[in-house]
């Protein structure tokens, strides 16, 4: 099985590309994504290749935030985002959770 997140560029200011919907199946991924990465000031989470959100991909991006803050994330950014998937974060309220681009 191929990667959901690939990291693009580590460090303290991590970018990665969402490769495609999560869904439950995927939160042992998540939980080991969230884990192997180092510490991180910033993370920011391309989604360009994603067309639409649903309830698990949004409480799975929820697992991953919670983890990266644990360990000192600062800012979880959310870029590449079409104005369809803006306009869902925003109805869910997630733009109080994490920043948007």
């Amino acid at each position: 099985m191929s990667a959901v997140i690939e990291v693009i560029s580590p460090g303290p200011i991590t970018r990665a590309k969402l490769k495609q919907k999560l869904g439950f199946q995927n939160l042992k991924e998540v939980q080991a994504f969230a884990a192997q990465l180092g510490a991180v000031q910033q993370f920011r989470l391309d989604f360009s290749e994603i067309d639409w959100l649903d309830s698990t991909t949004l409480g799975l991006l929820l697992v991953l935030r919670s983890q990266l803050i644990e360990k000192g994330c600062q800012a979880f950014v959310l870029t590449g985002l079409s104005d369809m998937l803006i306009k869902m974060i925003k109805t869910a309220e997630f733009n109080t959770l994490f920043d948007l681009e």
